[in-house]
């Protein structure tokens, strides 16, 4: 990527299990891959820098998405709170 990133690694059931926040511009190649230790994900999500932090994603949170987009449901007071992001 060309802009920083926020990397949100998945389960199969949504679940965050791990978060790596300000992932810098890859400039030269290779590119670093990034894998969390134990990590066994189905799936990652990019978002832009800081959307991590904005929408209180951290490991152990459960991401769901609306039909009709919208912001994000839940505060960021429980790690365990669904949090909807809209896409």
């Amino acid at each position: 990527m060309r802009f920083p990133l926020d990397l949100i690694w998945l389960d199969s059931n949504s679940q965050v299990l791990a978060v790596l926040t300000d992932v810098p511009a890859c400039i030269d190649a290779p590119c670093p891959l990034y894998n969390p230790a134990g990590a066994m994900a189905a799936a990652v999500l990019e978002a832009p820098s800081g959307d991590a932090g904005r929408y209180g994603i951290v490991a152990g949170v459960h991401l769901s998405r609306s039909p009709l987009g919208g912001p994000p449901r839940g505060g960021p007071s429980s790690r365990r709170t669904p949090r909807n992001l809209g896409f």
